[in-house]
């Protein structure tokens, strides 16, 4: 393995449609996306509940490394995808190297984030969102949104 620039310790070409990785899944690290996208999903009684689509700039399943749990939601290619992997000794010499106010913060809420994540796991297996994603034309900035479907009357 070699450092790709980004700090992690190399890229991966992913697909469009394979399983990066499986919610329940043991994390040794997490991935930076380069380009393409990601979409992070629950499963429940053989149904997909998607949580989350990610693009360029984002990490995902920083979470199983930061605390030691297991994966909580399933992470698939949505199209073809370039991924720096970030080991878990990368980014655990990183948040050592850190200000102990800050290593306590990034603690914190990775303990936050993973009883939320918990809590929305719940929602979304009881009803089915839909990810809708929009783009700022002045900014070019996207953004997702998770939606509830709604009955008519």
């Amino acid at each position: 393995m070699k450092e790709n620039g980004t700090g992690t310790d190399f890229s991966r070409i992913i697909p469009a449609g394979e399983i990066i990785f499986k919610e329940g899944q043991q994390g040794d690290c997490a991935y930076l996306i380069e380009s393409g996208q990601v979409e992070l999903y629950v499963t429940s009684k053989d149904e997909s509940t998607p949580l989350s689509l990610l693009g360029p700039g984002e990490i995902f399943g920083e979470m199983a490394i930061l605390d030691g749990s297991r994966r909580e939601a399933s992470a698939r290619a949505n199209t073809e995808v370039v991924l720096s992997v970030v080991s878990k000794e990368a980014l655990s010499e990183r948040i050592d190297e850190a200000d102990p106010v800050v290593r306590l913060l990034i603690t914190m809420m990775a303990k936050r984030t993973r009883e939320t994540l918990r809590v929305n796991k719940s929602i979304t297996q009881k009803k089915k969102l839909k990810i809708k994603e929009t783009t700022n034309s002045n900014t070019a900035v996207s953004y997702t949104h998770l939606t509830l479907p709604t009955k008519r009357i």
